[in-house]
């Protein structure tokens, strides 16, 4: 059994997928997580889903020595004809002296064990393996796509990281390439117990109550690392854990397979047994929760695009980084361990990255991600599952036909996914399953052209008015690029019109006959044709939003959507409406003006007190994501 302790220095880690483990994790919240996985296994060698019994891929040796050291002889040869600040780029550990930057040097030197010469890297162009590196090139060549700020936008984690591919097959191109992220550590460990209870001679402090407490004298335990965002620390299902380490004794060689020669990979279970057995300790192992995978054609075109660096190496550089990224605290306010090792490992390779505005404002993005996903205050969200009464702060059960708001104290949460920043939901759906939601308060770059009246239109004044087609969500919504909506799309057109209502046109969403209704098209061109409403009182909106449900073990169901949303009162949805009324087709002249009134209605809609504390920085930060996220998926540019 587990139990959660935050880590104070953090230590080294590990993790691999969990084998039918039952894992109890003391909190004070006095939480069990029960771990229940069955693996299957594959007929060809795979890390991930490895038999640990076959003996198939033992004795496969790592023949990138060799390799390496043909391409030291080749460079060795160019170098003899080239003037010596152009031969910085050899990648023999021997010519690394002819680095300029005598820091890097300083920096290796201080955590190799072994002499220069025994250790090697180069870039291995595209050709990726098992065991390879893959390096993110922060500056990709830029060719009209979204390379430079992709990361940044949606996967901050990858932005200036280092992965271990785990499993790649050329000779199966419908498999999957896996990797792990090997410079992301937390503070997180999980503690070893021997029973529920505390022991007052193990622990400095044990609270014997209905929330326990404890905080044990030895932090021994396993220190754990983000390995990416599929079954990892924050994904919606259940954590898995991997493992890698260098133990070359029989007991480790028998639960272990070779992921290139002096890395092996093996099972936190089979980890714990060596661990409790006396032939590990807890810092011999690597652990990560979660990993990256991708289909192998995106995987090439990243790489021909020069979003990854293929990167070559043997076990004596990967062990270093490992060192590095455990000797520090975690101070992610400055530069830091992750940024350091990713620096060094790029040097080796002759890759001296100059920054620029886009980057070091994605670096500004990756600290703030670091500090809200990294430190753990609290147990995880994967310990803490529990059922409430009500998922909204105000108390209220949500309902077909409710307008929810994100939370103002918690929109950093949003940064995975920035679309949902300050965005204003009207739900349309909501059952054991699933929560539907089309988003109010963006629009696209697409408009709807229909006969009409505004509020300050002459009674007899007919004229065009433009709508914009507002991006509900990203199932069936037109993005830049598009060349309309088919007949398929969920397209949807509101009315918040009181005549409209009592001439039932339409019907209500839920139950609430005074709130929001759904119409035709038609009924809505109809309507506006003939004077009954006004532009202001309508939406035509495309696209919606999904929110799956899971129920846990006492039978009460979560979703993303718990504790991130509020419920807006109906008085303050009137409000919302009205300001969003003055939405616009989006275009690159009116952007400023669109975020105005997202922000404006966000803050009608919330009307709880907000904190005057709240830090300018991280809403700073988060602005730009929401503000490049509508640029490229919107209006399709990155400038």
């Amino acid at each position: 059994m587990f139990r959660f302790l935050k880590q104070k220095v953090p230590g080294l880690l590990l993790l691999l997928h969990l084998l039918s483990m039952s894992l109890a994790f003391h909190t004070k919240y006095n939480i069990a997580f029960q771990f229940s996985k069955q693996i299957h296994r594959k007929n060809s060698f795979s890390p991930l889903f490895a038999n640990f019994e076959d003996d198939s891929y033992e004795g496969e040796r790592d023949w990138r020595s060799f390799r390496a050291s043909l391409v030291s002889n080749e460079r060795k040869q160019a170098k003899s004809s080239l003037p010596s600040q152009l031969s910085s780029t050899c990648s023999s550990i021997e010519e690394y002296e002819v680095i300029s930057d005598q820091f890097i040097m300083d920096e290796y030197e201080s955590i190799t064990s072994k002499p220069k010469s025994q250790s090697w890297i180069y870039d291995a162009g595209q050709n990726i393996e098992p065991g390879s590196l893959l390096l993110h090139n922060p500056n990709p060549r830029n060719d009209g796509n979204d390379s430079s700020y992709r990361f940044s936008l949606n996967q901050q984690w990858l932005h200036k990281s280092i992965i271990l591919i785990l499993e790649h097959d050329e000779n199966d191109p419908t498999t999957k390439s896996t990797g792990i992220i090997l410079n992301r550590p937390t503070d997180l460990i999980l503690q070893e117990s021997k029973n529920d209870k505390c022991n007052q001679d193990d622990f400095d402090k044990c609270e014997h109550s209905d929330n326990v407490t404890c905080e044990k004298k030895d932090e021994d335990g396993w220190n754990v690392f983000f390995g990416g965002e599929e079954f990892g620390l924050h994904s919606s299902l259940d954590p898995k854990f991997y493992c890698l380490h260098s133990l070359e004794t029989q007991e480790a060689m028998e639960v272990s397979d070779e992921i290139i020669s002096g890395i092996y990979f093996c099972s936190l279970q089979d980890a714990r047994k060596l661990q409790s057995s006396g032939f590990a300790t807890y810092t011999d192992f690597w652990v990560f929760s979660g990993f990256q995978s991708w289909d192998q054609s995106d995987l090439k075109a990243d790489v021909q695009n020069g979003v990854w660096h293929v990167v070559a190496t043997d076990c004596n550089l990967v062990q270093k980084g490992k060192r590095i990224l455990s000797s520090a605290p975690l101070e992610r306010s400055k530069k830091n361990s992750m940024d350091r090792v990713w620096s060094i490992f790029m040097r080796l390779i002759g890759q001296h990255v100059h920054p620029c505005n886009g980057s070091l404002l994605c670096d500004r993005i990756l600290q703030k991600w670091e500090l809200d996903y990294l430190e753990f205050d609290v147990a995880p969200d994967f310990i803490l599952k529990e059922s409430t009464t009500s998922h909204f702060d105000n108390g209220k059960k949500l309902r077909v036909g409710d307008m929810i708001q994100s939370k103002a104290e918690l929109h950093e949460t949003f940064m995975a996914d920035p679309q949902f920043y300050k965005s204003t939901i009207l739900i349309l759906q909501d059952d054991d399953e699933m929560t539907v939601g089309a988003m109010l308060n963006l629009p696209s770059s697409f408009n709807v052209e229909l006969f009409g009246k505004g509020e300050e239109s002459f009674i007899f004044d007919e004229d065009v008015v433009t709508l914009p087609l507002r991006y509900g969500g990203q199932l069936g919504a037109p993005i830049y690029g598009d060349k309309g909506c088919s007949e398929v799309d969920p397209l949807f057109s509101f009315h918040n019109s009181q005549a409209l209502r009592d001439m039932n046109i339409g019907e209500p969403i839920g139950d609430d006959h005074n709130g929001i209704w759904k119409c035709s098209f038609e009924e809505i061109s109809d309507a506006l044709r003939e004077g009954y409403c006004f532009i202001e009182d309508v939406a035509i909106v495309n696209g919606i939003s999904i929110w799956y449900k899971e129920q846990l073990d006492d039978g009460s169901l979560i979703s993303d959507l718990d504790g991130k949303y509020n419920i807006v009162s109906h008085a303050n949805a009137e409000k919302v409406w009205k300001e969003l009324s003055s939405l616009e087709p989006l275009n690159a002249n009116n952007l400023d003006k669109t975020f105005e009134i997202v922000q404006k209605a966000w803050g009608i809609g919330d009307c709880r007190e907000r904190s005057v504390n709240r830090a300018s920085d991280l809403d700073y930060v988060q602005g730009e994501i929401f503000r490049h996220w509508c640029r490229f998926h919107l209006l399709g540019s990155i400038q």
